[in-house]
């Protein structure tokens, strides 16, 4: 829970006093808001990733919006395999595991359709890049401890789909 005037680490080589519940920015190199009830917001632009965490009764939810480059079947690899990682880095850390879910959606147009006049030309396309959006649900854990967790495992995706 948020209290007007705490000051804690964030795990970046300094602390911050945050006396007001409303969104603001550092200056350093991700932008950081505390509002309506998110305790982080991190977004790394560089490899196209944005985390925020936020407290829903006991449990903490993390969400984590990715662009992935590459085919649908690979990209379906690599995210099972990312997240049977995140799952058992979760349980070595004794976390209660309420609820992990995700959904890829393509980028890409699915096909293309034109014509000069003369009859209709069309085109099924593979899909080149895709949109993963994760909710974590969990118990037992420090807001601190499931963004690091959550942002290594964003991470790994980023620099296995981006060229």
């Amino acid at each position: 829970m948020m209290t007007e005037g705490h000051s804690h680490e964030h795990g970046h080589g300094h602390a911050h006093d945050h006396s007001h519940d409303h969104g603001h920015e550092h200056g350093h190199d991700h932008d950081h808001e505390h509002s309506h009830g998110a305790l982080h917001e991190y977004k790394n632009e560089e490899e196209g990733y944005s985390i925020s965490i936020m407290q829903h009764d006991e449990a903490l939810v993390a969400s984590l919006v990715i662009d992935l480059q590459g085919s649908v079947a690979d990209i379906q690899k690599l995210v099972t395999v990312r997240l049977e990682q995140l799952v058992a880095t979760l349980q070595a850390d004794d976390v209660m595991i309420g609820h992990i879910k995700g959904a890829l959606t393509r980028l890409t147009p699915l096909a293309t359709f034109h014509s000069v006049g003369a009859g209709l030309q069309t085109q099924l396309l593979e899909a080149k890049a895709c949109k993963l959006e994760l909710a974590v649900i969990v118990f037992n854990i420090d807001e601190d401890r499931l963004l690091e967790i959550v942002k290594h495992e964003a991470g790994e995706l980023a620099n296995a789909t981006h060229p």
